[in-house]
């Protein structure tokens, strides 16, 4: 099944057709069922989580994760101040460091090379688990980078074969190939088809992150995490 935005699931109840979409933004500002507007949030909350928990992914139950799925992806701009939604930037620690820089007239995030820490640095992401939790998960994510330097691969938290019992599975492990680049000196996206996604933080605390994996620095500037697959070519204005 695709997911509810992609599809628009539809229920036939009572005689009238209820959108899956249909309120679920306002949905939970209110207690009680007080009309037939409310009575519709209401059973398109349900049909979402039926789904959901089908899939084994996270219910729908507060007024955080309502506003979660209005848009149905997480993102986050990153830059002198990172802003974003329900997606968030690792403090810097260990071997997670970056640094804000500005890369081609953009205001980004650098992860130096050399750096003075642990085994490889990482560029690491926590995704809020109001958003996506545990059970095992589709996502497609999105990553805006400077394309300068030899590659990039992206580990996760994963129900798949990993070096730790599924976390910080990528290239190695099978999940698709690492992204080479080109060194053309633009600014570029780049889809990781995520579909055995666990997402408990389990990454030292974190969902997934972005390495050269020693080879060089890197910049990335936006960041999303889609629960459909997003416009191809990638069209963030779109959105």
């Amino acid at each position: 099944m695709g997911t509810i935005t992609q599809w628009r699931m539809k229920i036939l109840i009572t005689g009238r057709i209820i959108d899956v979409e249909k309120g679920i933004a306002d949905f939970a500002h209110d207690e009680t069922i007080d009309d037939i507007e409310d009575l519709d949030r209401g059973i398109s909350l349900f049909a979402l989580n039926l789904t959901n928990r089908i899939k084994g992914q996270h219910l729908i139950t507060t007024k955080k994760d309502v506003q979660g799925v209005d848009k149905n992806y997480a993102w986050i701009d990153l830059g002198e101040k990172d802003n974003g939604h329900l997606l968030a930037l690792a403090p810097n620690d260990g071997a997670a460091i970056t640094e804000p820089d500005v890369k081609a007239g953009v205001d980004c995030k650098k992860l130096p090379y050399p750096y003075n820490g642990p085994g490889h640095n990482h560029m690491c992401f926590d995704i809020d688990d109001s958003f996506v939790w545990g059970g095992n998960n589709e996502v497609w994510v999105v990553m805006e980078y400077f394309d300068s330097g030899t590659a990039i691969n992206c580990q996760y938290d994963s129900n798949g074969r990993g070096p730790i019992d599924g976390a910080f599975r990528g290239s190695a492990d099978g999940a698709f190939p690492k992204l080479r680049l080109s060194n053309s000196g633009k600014w570029k996206f780049h889809v990781w088809h995520i579909k055995d996604g666990r997402f408990q933080n389990r990454g030292n605390g974190f969902d997934f992150r972005f390495s050269t994996h020693g080879g060089g620095s890197m910049w990335v500037n936006r960041v999303w995490v889609f629960r459909y697959k997003p416009q191809e070519p990638f069209k963030p204005d779109a959105l």
